[in-house]
């Protein structure tokens, strides 16, 4: 999509602050729009931005079932999603057809205003035993993918270790400190920064008259906000845990002579980094100055960082660097622009999210009229240890280096899966959450898994037309795990595309086989047909049991079949999100589909599942879970 200009008339009907748009409705914008902009600043790492906009999704006192937000990222065709960044937390949803924006747009008010904070999810949404919790399994994920050369901190863990003034906040948190967050914290939190008349609101309709739907708007905002006025939460009794201090002092050990250096950079020359991160890289010496991955996230002072771990002795080595920095930065001069912006990641939003986000930060830079900053570099002493949290302060010394100065703006975020911090996921880890990955791929993160149950296909391809004696959708089915992930793919007869995409649809909003994530014994879960492979997909991401996760799909498809209410009431939901899907791509296949047509489907995924779980195997193994044509 191009770039557009952005124009916004702000509305003073409620205390919050109202901008909004028209756009034309022939134009190639999502037609109708809403992101809610709330200021969160983040005064440590424990995360507690990041939580309390997972558990305002979990449930409110309007919509108590935490599968709610499934359920309508599942069957109607909407866009729900929110991403917390360094003092900013951005709630957002998106659709083409104006009775699926309302209902969006309904659930999101009633939860960012009314929210439901319990101590029962906060095992299962933040931190339990046994390695549970959502955010606990995401922040794991990220905080191994890499461990640094002398050390066996991840980069997470060492940027923990900045103390200087320059660092940037992992608003994201860290998986040690998560048993920080309880319930008073959270709600004394959102009590003090979700209030209505810190929030800005902004809406676009592609509608040649407006009216009608934008008072539905403001109307569905003025009764959540009444109902905020109706909610009083009551900060529940401490227990014995959380009157005794939950971390305990750890161990540090200083690693002998090692630096982590950061060189602070004004954001408007992070093309010129990039064009030379190459000769920069070159400074890398074996065993003993390693250059950190390039991280474009930028601190408050519209800064971001070139890392290095080092041995103090190297100090020369360290010189060369700023000096190379200092002539390039000098060269180049400013090139900042208006459309440029900082940590907002494409991947995750649509353009047209990211666009309204850049349009709220520069008008907060225009607001604040925030001053240039010098190049600036900190040294950091790094410490191994056992329990991140009770850190050691370390050492720093700032220098200051030249008289340079940004009047710029920012950049689009990194997309190295390592070291994002733009939003709290990594790269790969944006695609799993809300909203899901575009319809006809599943997360990059599955591509192992994927291409063993590929290799296995291409192997038994010839028997798969051998079935005839029965009508049966399903060809065959392959499944696979490793320490971290599960996928079971189904291949589809070509001629049952249709009701297999609305099964899909029905087993994605379905509270049983959303169970593990529910309770979180992994960060994602998701069921989604590919048309363009005819394949059925059932994955979970960073489970704490892949191995057996297999029992649990089992079980909630058969229970899921005896389910008759829950198929009955979204059966038409799903017909009607796949018949919009269909006009939008000129198809004309018709779907016709009964909840016993339903219930055979999905009987026919649990027999062919209880014949094979024996034979599942992990993604090292000979073998993989295989099962071809079958009669019953």
């Amino acid at each position: 999509m191009n770039e557009v200009a952005l124009f916004f008339t702000k509305v003073s009907s409620s205390p919050l602050t109202h901008q909004h748009r028209s756009v034309a409705p022939e134009s190639d914008l999502v037609r109708y729009t809403a992101v809610f902009a709330i200021p969160t600043p983040i005064t440590d790492d424990s995360g507690i931005a990041h939580a309390i906009e997972h558990l305002i999704f979990r449930r409110s006192t309007r919509f108590p079932n935490p599968s709610t937000l499934f359920k309508i990222n599942a069957l109607a065709s909407v866009k729900i999603n929110a991403s917390t960044t360094d003092g900013i937390t951005y709630y957002f949803c998106q659709s083409d057809y104006i009775d699926d924006f309302l209902l969006a747009f309904d659930y999101l008010v009633s939860n960012i205003f009314s929210p439901t904070f319990s101590r029962q999810d906060l095992p299962f949404e933040v931190h339990g035993s046994g390695g549970k919790g959502v955010i606990f399994r995401e922040l794991q994920a990220l905080e191994k993918t890499i461990k640094f050369r002398n050390t066996a901190l991840s980069y997470t863990q060492l940027l923990s270790l900045d103390s200087s003034n320059q660092r940037i906040s992992l608003y994201g948190g860290i998986s040690d400190k998560l048993t920080n967050i309880t319930v008073d914290k959270l709600t004394e939190y959102y009590q003090t920064h979700y209030r209505p008349e810190r929030v800005t609101l902004y809406t676009e309709l592609a509608e040649v008259k407006p009216s009608d739907s934008f008072n539905k708007i403001i109307h569905l905002l003025q009764n959540a906000l009444t109902q905020r006025d109706c909610f009083n939460e009551r900060l529940p009794e401490k227990n014995d845990e959380e009157k005794q201090s939950i971390l305990k002092e750890s161990v540090c050990t200083e690693l002998n002579d090692t630096l982590l250096t950061s060189c602070w950079i004004p954001v408007s020359y992070i093309t010129t980094i990039k064009q030379n991160y190459c000769v920069i890289k070159g400074f890398d010496v074996k065993d003993q100055l390693q250059v950190l991955p390039f991280d474009e996230t930028k601190n408050g002072a519209e800064q971001f960082a070139l890392r290095f771990i080092h041995q103090s002795n190297l100090s020369k080595n360290i010189d060369s660097i700023i000096s190379y920095l200092v002539d390039i930065l000098e060269q180049e001069g400013e090139k900042a622009t208006l459309s440029e912006n900082n940590n907002i990641n494409s991947t995750k939003q649509q353009d047209q999210v990211s666009h309204i986000m850049k349009w709220h930060i520069n008008a907060l830079r225009n607001t604040t009229g925030s001053q240039p900053s010098k190049l600036e570099v900190t040294s950091t002493k790094i410490y191994q240890q056992a329990v991140l949290s009770m850190t050691k302060p370390a050492a720093q010394t700032p220098t200051s280096l030249s008289s340079l100065y940004d009047n710029g703006r920012g950049f689009p975020a990194s997309f190295l899966v390592c070291n994002k911090q733009g939003s709290h996921y990594s790269a790969d880890i944006n695609s799993l959450s809300y909203p899901k990955a575009p319809p006809q791929q599943i997360p990059r993160l599955f591509s192992p898994l994927k291409q063993a149950i590929k290799t296995e296909l291409d192997k038994s391809s010839i028997l798969f037309n051998k079935q005839t004696s029965k009508d049966l959708f399903i060809e065959q089915v392959l499944g696979c795990y490793d320490k971290d992930h599960f996928l079971l793919c189904f291949s589809v007869k070509n001629q049952h595309a249709v009701k297999v995409t609305v099964l899909s649809y029905l087993l994605a909003g379905s509270s049983q086989l959303l169970a593990p994530r529910l309770a979180g014994l992994c960060y994602a879960t998701d069921i989604r047909f590919l048309k363009g492979e005819n394949a059925l997909y059932i994955y979970t991401a960073f489970d704490i049991n892949p191995q057996n996760r297999i029992s649990s799909v089992l079980e909630g498809l058969t229970s899921l079949q005896q389910d008759t209410d829950y198929l009955k009431h979204y059966l038409l939901s799903a017909k009607d999100k796949l018949a919009k899907e269909l006009v939008s791509t000129h198809e004309t296949d018709s779907i016709d589909l009964s909840v016993s047509d339903i219930q055979e489907m999905i009987k026919e995924l649990v027999i062919i599942i209880k014949n094979n779980t024996t034979n599942i195997k992990g993604l090292h193994d000979t073998a993989i879970y295989n099962h071809r044509s079958y009669t019953t």
